[in-house]
């Protein structure tokens, strides 16, 4: 039901962004996992709120 709501609202760019964050965020988890660098990726989380403001901004401005 969510996704027939916000499907108009995702645009490429949008998930290119999106999909960028969740890639270094299973990275980290990765290397944490690993033991190669330990890195709190719960504190990394809030990263995924940063796509959308970032693309509805440059696309306001036509960027």
């Amino acid at each position: 039901m969510l996704a027939t709501f916000i499907e108009p609202f995702i645009t490429d760019s949008l998930m290119t962004e999106i999909s960028l964050v969740g890639g270094l965020l299973i990275l980290s988890s990765g290397l944490s996992i690993l033991n190669i660098k330990h890195v709190k990726t719960l504190n990394l989380l809030p990263a995924l709120l940063v796509p959308p403001v970032a693309v509805t901004i440059m696309s306001a401005f036509g960027i």
